[in-house]
Formats: structure tokens, sequence, C-alpha cells
């Protein structure tokens, strides 16, 4: 019987799935019949490569999705045939550089308050990316530079209002069913906050372990993100009856402040503008 169920998505992945399996397998610090990985692949089309590929791997199930519901759906049916005691899922743009499984078991033992565990997320140059979020509801622009310009820099991790990024999000199997699993009429973006608002215990533990993620390839930057992001981000709000014009009003500002810094530093703020233009557009809607 497994320890660690890993469940992944995939959607037109093929160029990534080969690296990210190989290395949960080479840096798997268990016995071998502790993992099992659970690939859920909705192209609609599955690929030979990837069903050769999976096969090559030991306990390891591929289900080809019938539709693609999106990111909580695909998870869903993977969670629903996991007979791991811990669910891993893992974004198929990932992967391992260092063992990590032991110190996520330490951890969900010994700290029982602890709902979700994530891993320090770094791109291939080995430089910090996102690896956790604020609750929307929770965002404003003093907590957000004191993050960037302070957390960040000196590699602290908040122990409050955050929840891993979904690159990588540990949780045990018995408390994600007691939750009821993740909310499919949710397709993209905002399913983390969601799960972790559900889940008792829900706080959060980010450990010092490292995985590479190779951000923007699972989620496409496009028009469809973005309405997904405000679509989701509206349901989100509703659903817990947050306030929808204040939470609004917040991330409008902590945006216009990223962009006009971005501007005096010469960064690209091409997605922060997008950002900032759904918001201002949800802010006519819901003000």
């Amino acid at each position: 019987m497994p320890i660690i169920s890993i469940i992944i998505v995939t959607y037109n992945s093929d160029s990534y799935i080969s690296e990210c399996l190989e290395s949960i397998f080479y840096y798997n610090d268990l016995e071998e019949s502790d993992i099992e990985v659970i690939i859920v692949d909705n192209s609609l089309v599955t690929s030979n490569y990837l069903r050769t590929k999976v096969n090559t791997f030991p306990n390891s199930k591929l289900i080809s999705n019938p539709q693609n519901g999106g990111f909580g759906q695909g998870n869903n049916i993977g969670a629903s045939i996991a007979q791991g005691k811990i669910l891993l899922f893992l974004n198929p743009d990932t992967k391992f550089v260092e063992p990590l499984f032991k110190e996520v078991i330490r951890k969900f033992r010994n700290y029982p308050q602890i709902g979700v565990v994530g891993c320090k997320l770094i791109d291939e140059m080995g430089k910090p990316c996102f690896t956790y979020g604020y609750f929307p509801e929770k965002r404003n622009i003093i907590r957000d530079l004191i993050d960037k310009f302070l957390f960040q820099k000196i590699g602290y991790i908040p122990k409050k209002n955050i929840y891993p990024w979904g690159a990588d999000l540990f949780i045990r199997r018995s408390d994600f069913i007691n939750a009821g699993g993740f909310d499919e009429n949710i397709f993209l973006c905002h399913e983390e906050p969601d799960i972790c608002t559900r889940l008792k215990p829900n706080k959060t533990a980010i450990i010092s372990k490292k995985i590479i993620h190779f951000e923007g390839h699972s989620t496409k930057i496009s028009e469809i993100k973005y309405d997904s992001w405000g679509e989701s981000l509206i349901y989100y709000l509703k659903k817990y009856r947050y306030n929808i014009s204040r939470t609004l009003r917040n991330l409008s500002f902590v945006f216009y402040m990223y962009i006009l810094i971005g501007k005096l530093i010469r960064k690209d703020i091409g997605i922060l503008k997008l950002y900032y233009a759904k918001i201002k557009e949800l802010k006519i809607k819901y003000d």
C-alpha cells in the first residue's frame, strides 16, 4: 500500500512529463512501493508518447479524461483512485532536485494542525519563484510590499494567510475527502485558496526542500487564463461571502503599485497590466 500518491494533471505536456517522472523516482527517498503516480490527461487525445512513457515507470497509472473539466476536476479523478495516505498534486512542468518525501511525512506526523504542505519553488536557474500566495481577501499593498521586498529577500515564509502554489501541494487524503475535494465549478485559478479555506486543519507549512517549476507551461498565458482568473476570483469571494468591492479595490491598488515600481526599475510589466485590466473590468461590474 503506497504512502504517497502523486497526482499529475496533464494537458499537452509531453515535452515536460518525462523529466518530471524521472526526477520523482530518482529522488524518491522511500521504498519503491511507497509511492504511486497517477496521471490524468486532459488533452482529450492522449498521445502514444505519454502512454509509452508512463508504462516505463513502476506503480504508475494513466487515465485519459474524456473531458477537460479543468485542474480541479482532473485532480479529483486522480484522487478518487489514489491509495496513499498523503496526496501530492503536482504540475507536469516541475522537476525534483532533492529527496523530500520523508520530510513531508514527518511534517504531517509531528504537526497535526497542518493541513497542506508545499516546497520552495525555484526556476531552472535556481532562482526563487512563486512558492505561496496570499488569500485574495487578505491581500493589501502593505502586506504585498513587505513580502516582496523583505520576506522574499531574507527567505522568510509567513505563517498566516498563505496557501502553497498549486505547482506542488501535499495534503492528507482523509482531509481532502472530508473537505469535499476540489470545487469543480472552478476551471482554473483559485483552486488552492478554495480547498485550503475548507480544510480542517487549515494551516500551511512550506518546507525548505526545493522543486524546479518551469512556470508558464501548464497554464499558457492567454485571454482565457485571465478570464478564468477573474471568474474564479469572483466565484471564490461570493462562495465565502467576502467583500467583493473591498477585495477588488485592494487588488487594484496592489497591481497599480507593482506597475509603477516595474516602470521605475524597467521591468517587463506586460502580465501585470493584463491582470490590472481584468481587475478594473471587474470593479466596474461589482463596485
